[in-house]
């Protein structure tokens, strides 16, 4: 598999979802509408990100990008 450079914010993006993903299966049940919101908004925001209909992303796949984020790195793509 190509190596693919995703830009920071986008990781950023993808880090702060699976934080409110844990967080959301983790927490109690009926206190967890926030929780959902910010779920559903930050898979929305990754999803519609404009890399993904530039050039670069192309070849790229929300699969690639879970990889670096979990790791912290932001694979040197623009800011």
């Amino acid at each position: 598999m190509a190596h693919t450079r995703f830009p920071h914010d986008l990781i950023e993006t993808q880090q702060d979802l699976v934080r409110a993903y844990a967080r959301l299966a983790r927490s109690a049940p009926g206190g967890s509408t926030e929780l959902r919101r910010r779920v559903i908004r930050l898979s929305s925001r990754v999803a519609a990100h404009p890399y993904w209909s530039s050039p670069a992303g192309a070849g790229g796949s929300l699969g690639e990008l879970r990889a670096p984020a979990r790791e912290g790195r932001a694979g040197g793509g623009s800011p």
